[in-house]
């Protein structure tokens, strides 16, 4: 049924006849709590139209009320509102009676309910705005530095190389000094090919080591290092050029006690003379020959000890090189 305020009449006792009971229509009247929630709901959204004021409250109460009668509703309640704050009308107007009846003090609290909720929503959501301006204004005042950033355990450092003697070749120097001290001892050294330095080495080798686990393994290669260690060649064997540096490695290890005294004081005096000069001065007395012979061994010192350094520098570079490599590809994973 459709909610409509009963008609006012004049306020005159001859006007008051006038309203006949046959005009009253049936009705379901909409309560003062439902017109003030009317009244409410439409200044909160006062963009809504009366005709969509009028389906909320079907909607919301199941009653049905048209658009004449939500203006009235509204237009009661903004004068009742008017009348409160105007101190020259309300019921203590001594000119006359109001004309519309003030809102019960009941309506004006849930009137301030509503105001102050409204303005501690505003209130709390201007703070969380202010908040977040605060926390991006800090983030941009950060140096590098301090932004927090997450650190990464350095990857660990590549195992470095390490030099493995062949499997295959024993490295005892037990053995190659008992093998070299029969060597010796033998009287025709050129009936002694491979086979039977190879067989002498091996029963050496079983006397050294009982144990099979820890046995040297006796192989070709093996021989021919010892060999060469020790300048030993087959009779009608051609001599390679290392064989050959090595023997007069050991012809001149011969005179090495005779000359160390002399290397000593050749030293001492080097120390004495200029880095450029790179002949050692010779001494009263001294052969030609003999002078040559330092010199050369010398020179040889100083070529194996750059030979050394060259071999050092390259490995270090190598490894250099292996790590930058690792690094990069790490850096490009990580990207």
């Amino acid at each position: 049924m459709k909610v409509e305020e009963a008609e006012q009449g004049s306020a005159s006792p001859e006007n008051g006849s006038s309203v006949s009971s046959s005009k009253k229509r049936k009705h379901e009247e909409a309560t003062p709590q439902e017109k003030h929630e009317l009244f409410l709901h439409s200044t909160r959204n006062p963009h809504l139209k009366q005709r969509e004021l009028a389906e909320w409250f079907e909607l919301t109460f199941h009653k049905a009320i048209n658009q004449s009668t939500v203006s009235r509703n509204l237009k009661k309640f903004k004068a009742s509102l008017a009348l409160a704050d105007d101190p020259t009308t309300g019921s203590n107007n001594q000119n006359g009676s109001p004309t519309t009846p003030t809102p019960s003090r009941k309506l004006q609290k849930l009137q301030k309910q509503e105001q102050a909720k409204g303005k501690e929503q505003a209130k709390q959501q201007q703070q969380e705005e202010d908040q977040e301006k605060e926390r991006k204004v800090d983030e941009t005042k950060k140096s590098p530095t301090q932004i927090s950033v997450p650190i990464r355990s350095p990857p660990p450092l590549p195992t470095p190389p390490v030099k493995r003697e062949d499997q295959g070749v024993a490295s005892s120097a037990e053995l190659d000094k008992a093998l070299h001290e029969w060597y010796a001892k033998q009287p025709d050294k050129s009936i002694l090919n491979d086979d039977s330095i190879k067989a002498k080495a091996e029963e050496i080798n079983l006397q050294l080591y009982p144990d099979g686990k820890t046995r040297e393994q006796i192989t070709n290669e093996w021989i021919c290092s010892w060999k060469l260690k020790y300048a030993i060649t087959q009779p009608g064997t051609p001599v390679s050029p290392e064989v050959e540096s090595r023997r007069e490695v050991g012809e001149a290890g011969a005179e090495g006690d005779k000359d160390r005294d002399e290397d000593e004081e050749m030293k001492s005096e080097g120390d004495g003379t200029s880095s450029t000069s790179s002949t050692p001065p010779s001494r009263a007395g001294e052969s030609e020959e003999k002078r040559r012979r330092k010199e050369i061994k010398k020179l040889r010192k100083d070529i194996e000890k750059r030979e050394i350094e060259m071999a050092t520098a390259k490995i270090k570079k190598e490894a250099s090189l292996r790590r930058l490599e690792e690094l990069e590809k790490e850096n490009a994973a990580a990207r």
